[in-house]
């Protein structure tokens, strides 16, 4: 073992150290002095540039002299590479627990589906946003919304027209909780890090058209066709214009899902809408799920996403 490597085990014990005092298993005061105050995030060695490269929370960055004294007192004279970092667990397991950095396809507000996280334009400025179903989180605006409950928020309803008369069954939300990390144009695809990542908007649809759904609820990814165009549902929420049947199946819990146009080659999709509901044919049992789509989401809502 060279001494780069001895240094970065050194290092790696004191990450070790500090995750036992700061998960229980380690007091702060048996840690060693002056390692507390490092918020120490990555090491490792860089072979080709023969340099012990460290990285400390990005928050820290203005303590970087006091940070460089301290750690070249631990580990000597050595070519060091002192950076300042952002560590992202893309920690997912399931859709219906918590996931961070949120996406879509996953659980809200304990019994719905999170549709779409973005950025679009706000007078100027680029703002982050979610769309979510308008029944779920109910009517108005303010209304707290959360991932995986709303005991957990990250933001607020915004945008959120009355469904007595509409044609989207969509609510605007922005992320106010700057705590919570989130995937800009990323809907669930697997567990942790899978995603399919959203390349475009675009609500015309045709019958036949392959669509697929992410519902919180359905255990796996829903399949199927576009079935009927311009229908009109009337539910105990009001009136909904414009909604398209579909066959893929659907659970319930899955209001507010993305629906898309996935390339299954690599993953990725085109929002074409959001999920509903379903209407039951009392007599023979059948049930449609049916969906609004984009194009009226947008008007609606006035959503234009950016940056995609």
């Amino acid at each position: 073992m060279n001494r780069l490597e001895e240094d970065r085990d050194k290092i790696t014990e004191i990450m070790i150290a500090q995750s036992q005092a700061e998960h229980g298993g380690l007091s702060r005061s048996e840690l060693a002095h002056g390692v507390s105050e490092l918020p120490l995030r990555v090491v490792y060695v860089d072979e080709a540039a023969q340099k012990l490269v460290i990285g400390l929370a990005e928050d820290a960055s203005e303590h970087r002299a006091r940070h460089l004294e301290r750690l070249l007192e631990i580990v000597g004279e050595v070519d060091l590479d002192l950076r300042y970092v952002k560590v992202e667990t893309h920690a997912c397991p399931n859709k219906t627990g918590d996931c961070r950095p949120i996406r879509a396809g996953v659980r809200l507000n304990t019994f719905g589906t999170l549709s779409m996280v973005g950025i679009h334009n706000v007078s100027g400025s680029r703002e982050p946003f979610t769309i979510v179903s308008s029944h779920v989180v109910g009517p108005g605006t303010n209304q707290a919304v959360g991932q995986p409950a709303a005991s957990a928020p990250y933001g607020r309803v915004t945008v959120n027209p009355s469904l007595v008369n509409r044609s989207s069954d969509a609510a605007l939300t922005n992320i106010n909780n700057h705590r919570i990390e989130y995937l800009k144009y990323a809907v669930w695809a697997g567990a942790n890090d899978e995603y399919f990542a959203v390349t475009g908007f675009d609500g015309a649809v045709a019958v036949g058209d392959d669509i697929v759904m992410q519902g919180a609820h359905s255990a796996d990814l829903a399949e199927g066709q576009v079935t009927q165009l311009n229908v009109t549902v009337n539910d105990s929420f009001g009136t909904l214009t414009h909604q398209v049947y579909a066959d893929y199946p659907a659970e319930g819990g899955d209001s507010g899902a993305p629906v898309l146009s996935i390339n299954e080659t690599d993953n990725s999709g085109v929002y074409v809408g959001i999920h509903c509901g379903r209407v039951i044919d009392t007599q023979t049992g059948q049930q449609t799920p049916y969906f609004s789509t984009w194009n009226y989401i947008s008007a609606e809502l006035g959503v234009n996403p950016i940056d995609i």
